[in-house]
């Protein structure tokens, strides 16, 4: 394959065979994309009523907290009908929970007020109105801000911290949000010790420190806060800010499954299901369950959740497990994608531009790929840049081409890169520039790439020589590359059978060895 490329270029031809994973038409989200960035926990994590209760008089901050008035019997109720409660007979009605949250926002209660900031931002029980959540959010603000100014509260805290973190009717700051977390940190509350080992782990707020983050994600975690469990359990698994650690990564990961379906007993929140839905697909911290998986994630879709409805759409155009269901895959895909979930736009866009499971529709495939690409999606400005470039779905246009390509490039993308890398040094479609060829060659061969790599090796040979020129030096490399990394032999006593590796391989990928579920960031499968 790098043969053909090379030789392609010497005969001044472009082609696009660089690997089956750069036209992927699936993306794999992060488990936690289900929330907006760096807003670490679901609805409900931090509003259960034994959060709640009246700190006691010896604490040294507070005789009573806010809790009685705020956990008002309203408020209990609202929340019931928001998630539904099975054991008392309640079922989910977000309309009712909207009407008794604003009796409640009218007492000056922040946890309603943030709730309605919330319903009207994702169109629950009203309509999506993005003016209406910001006041609500920032209603909810000032009361946090008020409540805490009188009597300070690691629980205030917390949420003030929290809402900086998000951004939530406030301009996003995290230096504000790590001081408030850090002081509700202080006194050993696990929501925080989590939420601020979040900004350890990414620098957000802090100097970016992996060994604060483990230990205050072990702090939270010891305290039974499940998400905590995941993350340690991730970070001894991969040996970041620890010592590497599969066992009580495994440990780790059983605790957080454990505790995730204890929570969604107990609220049924779309965020938990999804989650939940994410390690039985992936078996992680349970034994892998497709069926089980799928539940879960109809549950979550049900109530509004884009990634729960993408990853339904996954699995129905894959068959995994289940009945390949063309169709409904669709369903499923342009449901998230309504909810402007770019991942299931993206797919939508290269099931119509491929034409193999849907008839083949470029338009439709181009308007989903530049919405997509107007998010700043790297893989869609990639496809797009192709599409461009070849001119076989619209007209040619090698400025716009190098527009997307270029775009996609400067976000990392190494098949954009590699790309690029071709076009500057063949010279066809642009000004021949070696120096411009080497920079995005190297850029994409730090990343792996194997054609990126020959090509920077062999740089000075593509000086436009004649093909059986080419031919000959490329062939004669290539034979000493099979011959430096051919396996070494096995003697006949120890030949491994091939099917079983396959076994072993699936095994250890079933039990979290694989390198696709690191949730923190985006990559295709």
């Amino acid at each position: 394959m790098v043969i053909k490329e090379a030789m392609g270029i010497s005969k001044g031809e472009f082609i696009f065979d660089e690997s089956e994973a750069a036209d992927s038409i699936i993306l794999e989200p992060p488990v936690d994309s289900s929330m907006p960035p760096d807003y670490f926990l679901p609805e409900n994590a931090d509003n259960i009523q034994d959060e709640l209760e009246p700190q006691k008089e010896n604490s040294g901050h507070r005789g009573k907290s806010h809790s009685p008035s705020w956990w008002s019997e309203d408020y209990k109720q609202a929340k019931q009908f928001f998630y539904g409660d099975e054991d008392a007979g309640i079922s989910q009605d977000f309309d009712k929970a909207y009407s008794l949250l604003l009796l409640e926002a009218e007492r000056n209660n922040p946890l309603a007020m943030y709730d309605l900031g919330r319903m009207n931002a994702d169109s629950l029980g009203c309509n999506e109105d993005a003016d209406k959540s910001h006041q609500w959010y920032e209603k909810a603000l000032t009361v946090f801000h008020a409540a805490e100014s009188e009597k300070p509260w690691k629980y205030t805290q917390y949420r003030i911290g929290k809402m900086y973190t998000a951004g939530f009717g406030t301009e996003q700051d995290y230096m504000k949000a790590a001081q408030w977390l850090t002081q509700s940190a202080s006194e050993k509350y696990k929501y925080a010790e989590y939420s601020l080992a979040g900004l350890y782990y990414r620098g957000n707020g802090v100097k970016q420190d992996y060994q604060t983050a483990f230990e205050l994600y072990l702090r939270s975690a010891m305290q039974g806060f499940p998400y905590a469990s995941f993350e340690a359990g991730k970070m001894s698994r991969d040996g970041i800010g620890c010592d590497k650690n599969e066992e009580k990564a495994q440990k780790h990961f059983s605790d957080a499954f454990h505790g995730f379906t204890s929570l969604e007993k107990q609220s049924h929140d779309d965020k938990l299901q999804y989650r939940l839905g994410w390690m039985l697909l992936n078996g992680i911290g349970t034994e892998k369950d497709i069926q089980q998986a799928r539940n879960y994630f109809e549950k979550a879709a049900s109530v509004g959740n884009s990634f729960a409805a993408y990853q339904l759409g996954k699995l129905y155009l894959g068959g995994e497990g289940i009945l390949k269901d063309i169709p409904e895959a669709l369903r499923w895909f342009n449901i998230a994608a309504q909810q402007k979930n770019q991942f299931a736009e993206y797919a939508l866009g290269c099931l119509y531009l491929k034409g193999e499971d849907v008839p083949k529709d470029a338009e439709k495939a181009i308007s989903h790929l530049k919405s997509v690409a107007a998010l700043g999606n790297e893989f869609a400005e990639y496809r797009l840049g192709k599409i461009y470039l070849t001119g076989e779905d619209v007209p040619k246009n090698v400025e716009t081409a190098l527009q997307y390509l270029t775009a996609s490039a400067n976000q990392g993308n190494q098949y954009a890169q590699y790309t690029l890398g071709k076009l500057y040094l063949m010279g066809k479609d642009v000004v021949r520039d070696k120096e411009e060829a080497v920079k995005w060659f190297t850029l994409s061969a730090a990343q792996g790439n194997i054609y990126a790599q020959f090509f920077l090796d062999h740089i000075d040979e593509f000086k436009e020589p004649s093909v059986m020129l080419a031919a000959t030096r490329l062939l004669h490399h290539m034979s000493r590359i099979i011959g430096d990394t051919a396996p070494a032999k096995i003697p006949p006593n120890q030949r491994a059978d091939r099917k079983l590796l396959q076994k072993i391989k699936a095994k250890k990928q079933a039990q979290g060895h694989k390198q696709d579920d690191h949730e923190q960031s985006m990559h295709i499968i």
